[in-house]
C-alpha cells in the first residue's frame, strides 16, 4: 500500500491516499442507499459518468449499491473520484470494494479518512463519515434513499451547512428531503448539469432520460 499522508482542512485532520488536491476542484457527492434495483443502479452509474464527463469530481463513501455504481461510472469515463472511509486507511471497507478502491487510486483519485490506521468502522463512525462527505462536497446529488436510512445523515449534514441538495428518484427519503430540506428534484441531464455548475437553481429544462 502507498504511504498514508495527513493534512488539515476545514478544521478536520484528513488521512489520505492519492491526490488530495482534488478537494480544490468542483465536487459532487453522488450518494444513496445500498439495496438498489437495476434501474436505480443504472441511474447511479450514468450520473457518475455524466458528471465525470463534464469535469466534476465524484465523491461518496464507497458503500455497496448507489455509491459503488456512481464511482464505477465515473471511473469508466476516466473521471476523478474521492472515497471517504469510516475507519483507518490500512483496510478498505467494505472489503468487497478493495478493487474499486485500487481503481480509484490508479485513476488519479483519492481515498480519505478522518481516522488513523488501525481504527475500525462502527455505527458512530459511519455517521461521522457521512458528515465528512457533506463537508467536503460542493453539492449533494441523491439517487435514491430511505427516510430513515444512512444517506439521510449526509443530507441533513449538507442542509445544516447550506449545501445545495439534488434528488433524482421518487423514493420516500428523496420526497422527505424535498419537503423538509429544500432539495431540488433533477428530472434530466440538463437539470443535473445546471444543478452542478450554478449557485442558483433554474427550473425549466427539456426532458432527457437519465
Amino acid at each position: 500500500m502507498a504511504e498514508i499522508k495527513m493534512i488539515k482542512r476545514n478544521n478536520l485532520i484528513l488521512y489520505y491516499l492519492g491526490d488530495i488536491s482534488l478537494l480544490d476542484q468542483e465536487i459532487v457527492a453522488v450518494i444513496g442507499k445500498r439495496d438498489i434495483n437495476d434501474k436505480e443502479k443504472t441511474i447511479a452509474k450514468n450520473t457518475g459518468k455524466f458528471l465525470a464527463r463534464h469535469g466534476y469530481v465524484v465523491l461518496n463513501g464507497l458503500a455497496l449499491g448507489t455509491d459503488k455504481a456512481a464511482l464505477e461510472g465515473a471511473i469508466e469515463e476516466h473521471g476523478k473520484t474521492i472515497a471517504i472511509m469510516p475507519g483507518g486507511l490500512d483496510s478498505i471497507y467494505p472489503e468487497s470494494c478493495t478493487k474499486l478502491a485500487s481503481d480509484i487510486l490508479n485513476n488519479g483519485g483519492c481515498i480519505i479518512s478522518t481516522y488513523p490506521s488501525g481504527t475500525k468502522p462502527n455505527k458512530i463512525r459511519f455517521v461521522e463519515r457521512d458528515s465528512v462527505q457533506a463537508e467536503l462536497a460542493n453539492k449533494i446529488c441523491v439517487i435514491t434513499c430511505k427516510k430513515d436510512g444512512g444517506t439521510m445523515h449526509t443530507i441533513k449534514a449538507a442542509y445544516k451547512r447550506k449545501k445545495q441538495i439534488g434528488v433524482i428518484c421518487d423514493s420516500d427519503g428523496n420526497k422527505y428531503a424535498m419537503k423538509e430540506m429544500n432539495a431540488k428534484q433533477l428530472k434530466d441531464f440538463d437539470e443535473l448539469l445546471m444543478f452542478a455548475k450554478t449557485k442558483e437553481y433554474i427550473e425549466e429544462y427539456k426532458q432527457v432520460e437519465l
